[in-house]
């Protein structure tokens, strides 16, 4: 008989994204490295405020379990955030796939201040619905948002960019997003995740031999270096939404791959090597944007 591991999820001590991240790999730690063998309970009985980082994570992660073979069971039924989990499609992520009437069902959510979480399908055959999903999220947040013009479009930007990132490098069958507006607190934060090859294997499978580390490729990848030889300035598709977000918006930037972690803020930017027990198998992108931009922000400036 299987033995099952329990994973107590903790809360954020407060709605920075650092926060989080620490709920999140306090998690990883949590689980074998010959996960394969065990199953699963993610108990959230005591969270009281979880964020899009957490909870998106977690669904990646029980997804990878089950592909696995493991049971994954998730309690949350005592949990004060019991309704709200319900709400954004957790632990199993809205699939537009399986979804007929896929596109009603997201409008609904045009006067809530949050978008469920969402499979992102990769590959040329999902290509035209991708697009419409992309457009559709961008929509209701700018319905939901009282926002500027140029923050809405930064937002579309960066939403775009990242997502094609995920279609064109991670080689996974999907990805995931969730979005969450806090209006009291005056931001927005946005996760988007994947499973797949991570940004060093991105590199190794193209003939990166001199790439050998999770952090290297991280440093490599934000300073616009292409995973194709003989192609110069592509990289990751990350280094324009970096920058509009952290210098232009004054928000929060977040990556993670393996076991490298890039933290860019206003007053922070570093390039964290973790322990390998704290790994993450593929890409992590959380990022926190002011619903207020400042006066001389104009995206213009950084297209």
């Amino acid at each position: 008989m299987r033995e099952t591991r329990k994973i107590v999820v903790g809360n954020s001590k407060e709605d920075k994204m650092a926060s989080q991240f620490e709920v999140l790999i306090d998690i990883l730690l949590q689980i074998p490295d010959n996960n394969q063998d065990y199953d699963y309970i993610f108990d959230l009985s005591t969270v009281t405020f979880a964020y899009p980082l957490v909870l998106t994570s977690i669904a990646a992660i029980k997804k990878s379990l089950e592909n696995k073979g493991c049971k994954v069971e998730v309690n949350s039924n005592t949990s004060k955030i019991s309704p709200y989990l319900y709400h954004i499609h957790f632990p199993t992520p809205f699939d537009y796939i399986e979804t007929p009437d896929w596109q009603q069902v997201l409008t609904q959510y045009k006067t809530k201040t949050y978008l469920p979480i969402c499979l992102i399908h990769t590959g040329i055959s999902n290509e035209r619905v991708r697009n419409d999903i992309e457009s559709i999220f961008t929509q209701i947040m700018q319905t939901q948002l009282t926002l500027q013009t140029n923050i809405k479009s930064a937002i579309s930007f960066i939403i775009s960019e990242i997502i094609d990132n995920i279609d064109q490098h991670s080689m996974a069958p999907f990805g995931y997003i969730m979005v969450q507006h806090y209006p009291k607190k005056g931001f927005l934060q946005i996760c988007i995740i994947d499973r797949g090859d991570g940004i060093l294997n991105s590199y190794i499978r193209n003939g990166f031999i001199n790439i050998e580390t999770h952090s290297k490729a991280l440093e490599e990848a934000l300073n616009g270096r292409s995973t194709k030889i003989n192609e110069k300035g592509r990289g990751f598709g990350i280094s324009t939404s970096r920058k509009m977000l952290v210098k232009g918006l004054g928000g929060e930037f977040f990556l993670m791959t393996g076991n490298a972690l890039f933290v860019y803020t206003k007053v922070h930017e570093q390039i964290i090597e973790l322990d390998v027990k704290q790994a993450w198998d593929g890409t992590i992108l959380a990022i926190g944007i002011p619903t207020h931009a400042p006066k001389t922000f104009n995206i213009i400036d950084y297209l």
